[in-house]
């Protein structure tokens, strides 16, 4: 995608609470943003998009970071947000 295109796609869209999900989130054109309660790093321009089981992708175009997590085994969670993205997210921004 070009510089441009990556812009344009992180602009906020809909922001508030979700009734699925039951978390005050931030999206744009096709992926969350990162906020308070689904953080995506430290960086207000970090974006992505979790999927079934735990599995987490995310760019940060300020640290230029890209990080895919796909796990060999599904855990569901009680709750969305899984256990293992806040030091797997941790884990990258220590290794920059």
């Amino acid at each position: 995608m070009s510089a441009e295109a990556i812009e344009r796609g992180i602009v906020e869209q809909a922001s508030g609470p979700d009734e699925v999900m039951h978390l005050d989130l931030r999206f744009a054109l096709g992926w969350a943003l990162t906020s308070p309660e689904a953080r995506l790093g430290p960086n207000p321009r970090s974006f992505g998009h979790s999927g079934a089981g735990g599995s987490l992708g995310f760019a940060d175009l300020d640290a230029k970071v890209g990080f895919g997590y796909a796990m060999n085994r599904m855990i569901q969670e009680e709750t969305v947000l899984d256990r293992r993205w806040g030091p797997l997210i941790d884990a990258v921004y220590a290794s920059l």
